[in-house]
């Protein structure tokens, strides 16, 4: 996606938080976390490194650390005869690619052809008709400045590999978590800066800000890791 930042090479920092975050998914399958799909596993060891990044500076260390998976993720559903979601997914990522036109009505010609294939696709989707949705609501939060795009194909990734209706619960879920953290934070805050500095109300609304926002790549990650979180307990039922 157009808005993917960031071309230089990978950091030191980035090679160190790979490895420690392979390293201590190694240890936690040790103690008995290896009856979990491996699956899971390996898409923490991608994202986790990519979050802390993100967190710190707002953008992926490079283009193929989320377009490589992205093209993995869709042969991978292929694969699984999952054709439509493929399909779905590969008009989502060219499509949003359309800038290169420079004809406006061109433009928004193919971004409207683009949708109405991918919305066909989705009814011919079958079991897999969540994961096709989520493609689609993911690609249009990127086209209307809701996400950047790595955030986008990101999720457009995991929806290839989890086309059920768990990944749009864990995504929700970690983002109306998220949404409360933040609103309590602030709230705190103007508390805490009442009984200090004995401030009015309407002094402290003026200095409290348009309020705080995180990036989409760690909400994303901690997505995953509920889904993840869900499975592992769903097996211990068993």
């Amino acid at each position: 996606m157009a808005v993917i930042r960031g071309s230089r090479g990978m950091s030191p920092s980035m090679w160190l938080g790979w490895l420690v975050g392979a390293a201590a998914l190694a240890i936690a399958a040790m103690q008995g976390i290896a009856k979990a799909n491996l699956l899971e596993l390996a898409v923490l060891i991608w994202l986790a490194p990519l979050a802390l990044y993100d967190l710190r500076r707002k953008e992926v260390p490079h283009m193929a650390c989320v377009a490589v998976p992205c093209l993995a993720a869709i042969v991978y559903s292929l694969a699984g005869g999952i054709w439509q979601l493929s399909a779905a997914a590969a008009i989502a990522v060219v499509a949003s690619e359309r800038s290169f036109v420079r004809d406006v009505r061109v433009r928004r010609w193919l971004f409207s052809v683009a949708l109405a294939v991918a919305c066909l696709l989705v009814l011919d989707s079958g079991e897999a008709a969540p994961g096709a949705i989520g493609v689609i609501g993911f690609w249009l939060a990127f086209e209307l400045g809701w996400w950047a795009g790595a955030d986008a194909v990101v999720a457009i990734t995991l929806a290839l590999l989890w086309p059920g209706v768990e990944l749009l619960v864990a995504i929700a879920a970690a983002h109306l978590g998220i949404m409360v953290i933040l609103w309590l934070a602030r709230k705190l805050r103007v508390v805490c800066e009442r009984i200090q500095g004995g401030q009015s109300s309407m002094h402290l609304q003026s200095n409290a800000g348009p309020g705080t926002t995180l990036p989409g790549l760690p909400i994303i990650t901690l997505a995953v890791v509920l889904l993840f979180l869900a499975r592992l307990n769903a097996q211990s039922l068993l």
